[in-house]
């Protein structure tokens, strides 16, 4: 009935170059008690706070809301309740109201009916407008406002929004600027979510290109621009391009830590769910209240600079860090978590040895993706390589067992194992390096790879052999006979 159901704090938004939003609803005085937990009751409405239109019974209970509302409302900073000076029966006008709107829709062939229910909807409407503006335009002085256990002084819309506005600025007090309309929000149309997916890609590269390699006009450029470049964290010249974790603006450096922090205490405890992360930077609780469309962006800066120490996990195991991996996180950050590994030189040297000895096997463009994961997507190219009597190969030509630590290292290629399990967990413990890891591990693979590329190789020269043995035997056979 031409009601806005969302009402802004103008002076905070045009500050934070974003969009919160207070939601209107209305509240019956039976659901108001002295101890209501209203930050429970408003958990399931998507809205930065919530404006209670409160609804009594009769004009004797007026009196009896208002200091319930009193007493409840203190320590409950994000709700403002408003509670009308005079009772106002409207449920018959109600039900009336949805009567008509219903007959409305059934007689929409009739033309004179039609008429005369719309008469009567538009009467109806404007006893129902009557109403709401009870709550929503102070003016009317003919309400009562109350917030955090006080009752305010408002005669004007401006000084409603002007309440909102400071309590924004308490609740939300650490939300950094970001001037990016199509980015600061917790939905994006398909055309914004494709443009900063190319950001994210680009940031999580394992070298950065200048200007993150993206030129042009077009909206990741802008995206890149708002979130990165004016806030201090992307820093580029002609030569160098690298990313700055502590950035001069405090707001932006202080979201930052938080990721990071993050990702410290996922290497105190092990493994830590992305849910907390996401609580850390959205809860009002922490008051930085970010918006979903950004998240993504700014995980994917930290994320890049601690790439080779963090792991992505969801309930099957480890996952990419790429962008369609951050793109699911947002959408549901429960069902992932992070695990801390602790890179140091010699597991760098092992990978680099790795990489050599599957040199064949590496994709160049494979690398920019991560650490490890291109070495092990190499491992598994070369065993698919493998002939089918080499990966099914149980016994050497002489009659001896393969190595089981062979066996084991096809098997698990063949399993599909994560790149991390495989690498620093699996091969180590088959290849007897249980209390350490040990770079000495690589001589170990080396050493498998050759005996299986051979394997094919030594199979036919076993083969040549006992022919000629046989050859051999057949002639000096014939030989004796002939005698």
């Amino acid at each position: 009935a031409n009601f806005d159901n969302y009402i802004y704090p103008s002076r905070y938004n045009d500050e934070k170059e974003m969009v919160r939003y207070f939601a209107f609803e209305f509240i019956a005085e039976e659901e108001i008690e002295n101890n209501t937990n209203w930050s429970i009751k408003s958990e399931k409405i998507k809205a930065d706070g919530v404006i209670y239109g409160v609804i009594p019974k009769n004009n004797s209970n007026i009196s009896e809301l208002q200091s319930k509302l009193l007493e409840s409302s203190n320590g409950h900073n994000q709700f403002v309740f408003i509670l009308p000076k005079q009772f106002k029966d409207i449920s018959a006008i109600a039900q009336e109201y949805k009567a008509v709107s219903i007959l409305k829709e059934l007689v929409i062939d009739d033309a004179v009916l039609l008429d005369e229910y719309d008469v009567i909807y538009d009467d109806l409407r404007e006893i129902i407008n009557s109403f709401i503006s009870t709550y929503t335009h102070p003016e009317e002085a003919k309400a009562t406002y109350i917030h955090n256990g006080e009752l305010k002084s408002i005669t004007r819309k401006a000084t409603l929004t002007g309440l909102l506005s400071d309590i924004c600025d308490d609740v939300y007090s650490l939300t950094p600027v970001v001037n990016n309309e199509a980015l600061n929000r917790d939905e994006l149309t398909s055309v914004a979510n494709n443009s900063r997916n190319k950001l994210i890609a680009a940031l999580l590269r394992n070298n950065l290109e200048h200007n993150l390699g993206l030129t042009g006009a077009g909206q990741e450029v802008s995206m890149m621009r708002s979130t990165l470049v004016r806030t201090g964290i992307l820093e580029t010249d002609e030569e160098h391009t690298k990313l700055n974790l502590n950035p001069s603006d405090v707001l932006v450096k202080n979201m930052l830590s938080t990721i990071i922090e993050f990702i410290v205490e996922g290497k105190e405890k092990g493994e830590v769910s992305l849910a907390h992360l996401y609580e850390r930077l959205q809860s009002p609780e922490f008051e930085i209240g970010l918006r979903k469309g950004l998240i993504p962006i700014y995980v994917a800066v930290v994320f890049h600079e601690y790439k080779k120490e963090i792991i992505l996990q969801d309930r099957f195991g480890q996952i990419a860090i790429n962008a369609d991996t951050l793109v699911q996180i947002n959408a549901n950050p429960a069902g992932y978590s992070l695990v801390y590994l602790d890179w140091n030189p010699e597991k760098q040297e092992f990978i680099s040895k790795l990489t050599d000895v599957f040199s064949d096997f590496i994709v160049e463009e494979e690398k920019a993706s991560g650490a490890y994961e291109f070495v092990v997507s190499a491992m598994r190219r070369w065993y698919l390589s493998l002939p089918k009597y080499s990966k099914e190969l149980k016994k050497k030509t002489n009659g001896e067992k393969v190595n089981k630590r062979y066996v084991s290292l096809l098997r698990l290629l063949k399993q599909g194992v994560s790149g991390h399990e495989l690498l620093f967990e699996k091969l180590p413990k088959e290849f007897g390096y249980n209390e350490t890891f040990n770079v000495g591990l690589v001589e170990n693979i080396e050493a498998c790879k050759k005996f299986y590329d051979e394997s094919l190789s030594v199979l036919k020269k076993a083969l040549i052999d006992d022919v000629k043995k046989i050859f051999e035997h057949c002639f000096i056979t014939k030989s004796s006979r002939s005698k």
